[in-house]
């Protein structure tokens, strides 16, 4: 059963200008005020043709759709042919939806020169088309080379760039391509340019849980500063095999998704043949898409980004001003934090049953008997400035920089990470800090002691020391998606890997770890050892397109971040790609 996790009602979002729009009556100034109100409930829309049309504006309406997102393949840029499908851009609009397109370079091609983009995209605003779109997107995924072929460097001053000049000549909006995973790739992005020549930063927020969803969002969020963000495409991954699961994640996600964006489109109207395309509103039938539906359907009692808070405005960015106008429709805008990094409680928690037992003070003495159970965890609370905690334990250290701050880890406070706790005294230190990664400003450290007593039979057996971290195994996964490739699940011996059966994906290996694990060391014959703190533990941080060769992977783990405390033993498999 769908949990129930939209019941709360706000007002609508107000109509954008009429229900139906025309371009005689809409003025240039329309549209900019238009650019500050969010869009959250968007959606991309697959299979579209002058049958499927009708079907999918009534199920639009009745989910409470406000946007579309159109996709025009660019196969030549000197062609001056509107796109085939341009003829829906103003059929939406017309029909009362924003709009926004994507304009991307088929095969991942790059123009010619910065001349050619730019007459291209100068042509595509020339007509009545611009008083139809609301946003032009450009490109998608630069990160993956399908959709362009260099850098995310070179997609900023190649194709971004010049696009930008042209549709901005006219007044129009211009959204910048988003990557599929990594932030960092933003920040790459940002260090060409980017943010003087987007009026949107784009990113598509494909995760597997809420916790690398908050993580990942706020790491973009410090990057652009006060631009606002769109979410050209988002879904659950990862739970491809359980329907009923997968859409209820995307329950989960939504709210978050539509509190930090100010324009967001799920994937997608129609199924659609990929990774995520199964999850559709709608079969290829044009039915209702069971599950999946009835999550997409509740989005709208969420109030359809009535809740989006912009960016913090960080001032001038690269000469360009900030907005004048306010992104965000709330009246009292969310202040920028300026209260000291402080712990200022610490909760003990059954890392069995994920519940919380007690706030803690230290002298403390908790009896296992009452709990049943030495599988225990704490759970640190913070003041609004806190934005990571360290914590030293038994000779080990852990920095955590989302939350629960848990000291043995968690996958959010549906599943806590715990150790199993031994009879007798436990000393332990906290400290808060105002960056991730323990950097910043440092708050005062903690220190508890902790006293554990078993008035009756619990773990008649338990060990003195900490559990050893272990490493069991590998998979390979797509990098874009996360999933792991079919028959590469769970590598634990030499194995060899067909290069047909990875089609020349960008992929990723990552190490299948313990909970008593923190960070692993990698050593991949070829490449630089690599160290990782974050689970996925992976051995590539931006991943690798693998090549016939024989290679032999290693990974080490270790209790404390950045290879401290106990170390575990080697785990070794030698990996023939043919």
């Amino acid at each position: 059963m769908l949990k129930k996790l939209f019941a709360k009602s706000t007002v609508e979002m107000k109509p954008q200008a009429a229900a139906v729009r025309s371009a005689a009556v809409e003025t240039l100034e329309d549209r900019r005020m238009m650019a500050t109100q969010p869009f959250a409930l968007g959606i991309n829309v697959t299979t579209l043709n002058d049958s499927t049309y009708s079907k999918q504006v009534a199920t639009l309406r009745e989910t409470g759709t406000k946007s579309v997102r159109l996709w025009w393949g660019i196969t030549d840029f000197n062609s001056r042919t509107n796109p085939w499908n341009s003829q829906f851009a103003k059929r939406f609009s017309d029909d009362g939806f924003d709009v926004m397109v994507a304009v991307v370079p088929k095969s991942g091609m790059n123009p010619s020169s910065y001349d050619q983009a730019y007459n291209y995209f100068k042509f595509l605003a020339s007509g009545d088309l611009k008083n139809h779109v609301d946003r032009w997107q450009i490109g998608n995924e630069p990160d993956h080379e399908h959709y362009w072929r260099g850098t995310v460097e070179s997609y900023v001053t190649k194709l971004l760039a010049p696009a930008s000049a042209a549709l901005r000549s006219v007044g129009e909006k211009v959204v910048s391509a988003g990557p599929s995973w990594d932030p960092q790739d933003i920040q790459k992005m940002v260090d060409a340019g980017m943010l003087k020549y987007a009026d949107f930063v784009g990113y598509h927020p494909y995760r597997q849980n809420v916790k690398e969803l908050k993580a990942r969002i706020a790491e973009v969020k410090e990057i652009v500063g006060y631009k606002p963000l769109v979410a050209s495409e988002w879904s659950a991954v990862g739970l491809q095999g359980n329907y009923a699961a997968w859409a209820d994640m995307n329950a989960d996600f939504y709210p978050v998704i539509a509190d930090n964006f100010y324009a967001a489109y799920y994937f997608c109207s129609v199924y659609h043949n990929s990774n995520v395309g199964p999850g559709a509103i709608l079969t290829s039938g044009l039915n209702k898409n069971g599950v999946f539906f009835n999550s997409y359907n509740g989005f709208k009692n969420y109030g359809g980004g009535q809740n989006y808070v912009s960016p913090a405005d960080s001032g001038d960015d690269e000469g360009e001003e900030a907005p004048s106008t306010p992104t965000t429709p709330s009246p009292t805008p969310t202040p920028t934090t300026t209260v000291a990094p402080a712990v200022t409680s610490v909760t003990l928690f059954n890392a069995d049953t994920d519940q919380a037992i007690t706030t803690i003070t230290s002298g403390q003495t908790f009896d296992f008997a009452k709990y049943g159970t030495r599988n225990l965890t704490f759970v640190a609370n913070g003041s609004t400035g806190t934005r990571s905690v360290k914590f030293n334990f038994n000779g080990g250290t852990r920095i955590e920089s989302v939350k629960p701050w848990a000291m043995f880890g968690d996958s959010g406070y549906s599943d806590l990470h715990g150790n199993a706790f031994t009879t007798g005294s436990h000393n332990f230190t906290l400290q808060a800090f105002s960056s991730a990664g323990a950097t910043g400003t440092a708050g005062s450290v903690q220190s508890f002691n902790i006293n554990f007593t078993n008035s009756g039979t619990v773990g008649n057996t338990p060990t003195s020391t900490t559990t050893a971290p272990t490493i069991r195994g590998f998979s390979i996964i797509d990098q874009k998606t996360g999933l792991a490739i079919s028959g590469y699940n769970n590598i634990t011996s030499s194995t060899t890997v067909s290069l047909a059966a990875l089609r020349g994906r960008t992929i990723n290996i990552i190490a299948l770890a313990n909970s008593a694990t923190s960070s692993v060391k990698f050593d991949f014959t070829g490449f630089a050892s690599r160290d990782e703190n974050d689970a996925a533990y992976s051995t590539f941080y931006n991943g690798w397109i693998a090549n016939a060769s024989t290679r032999t992977l290693s990974a080490t783990g270790y209790t404390g971040n950045n290879l401290t405390g106990k170390v575990g033993s080697k785990f070794s498999v030698t990996l023939k790609f043919a």
